[in-house]
């Protein structure tokens, strides 16, 4: 029986100290391999191989510009030669205060696939973000303007975490039955 015990150590052992890994290693003055990713014929198939190849062209800034305050207010704006803008703004609302916040407002614009201008005007802040536009169905903006505009729910001030009890003071002393 312990001759059964000695062989499956020793098989164990074997497999242990077998090499993980059976590559050579060999130190040259070139790289023994490179890595490269597969290529995308392996990866995609062949009908979305075309599409992915093609790229859209850089398109240029014409007109940028940029203001920022040192309370946090911001606007920019700018134009591609493509014919697409953003700009945007925002004012600090309750500066200095635990209710501070920003709000926002903006506008961006590009040239879909079709030729067909989109685009969209926005608005945020401490209620959310409002997006109005002809790409963005009127159902979204009609409802994410309607929850900007319910009312405030006033927090009620959160009472200081409670502590476990000390027998013999507090609150807890006056309840307690003298014997």
């Amino acid at each position: 029986m312990m001759y059964r015990y000695i062989c499956f150590a020793a098989i164990l052992i074997c497999v242990w100290a077998a090499p993980v890994d059976e590559q050579v290693m060999v130190v040259t003055e070139e790289p023994v391999m490179e890595l490269r990713a597969p290529p995308i014929e392996h990866v995609l198939p062949p009908m979305i191989v075309p599409e992915m190849q093609t790229r859209a062209p850089v398109v240029g800034i014409m007109d940028a510009g940029l203001q920022q305050s040192t309370d946090g207010a911001y606007n920019f704006h700018y134009r591609g030669e493509d014919g697409s803008y953003r700009q945007e703004s925002a004012v600090v609302v309750n500066p200095g205060t635990e209710y501070q916040y920003l709000k926002i407002t903006g506008s961006y614009s590009y040239f879909d696939a079709n030729g067909k201008e989109v685009v969209v005007h926005y608005n945020a802040d401490d209620r959310g973000f409002v997006p109005e536009g002809n790409n963005i169905m009127q159902q979204i903006s009609t409802a994410a303007k309607m929850n900007s505009q319910l009312p405030r729910v006033e927090e009620k001030p959160r009472p200081p975490p409670s502590h476990v009890p000390v027998v013999g003071g507090g609150v807890w002393a006056s309840q307690m039955v003298q014997v």
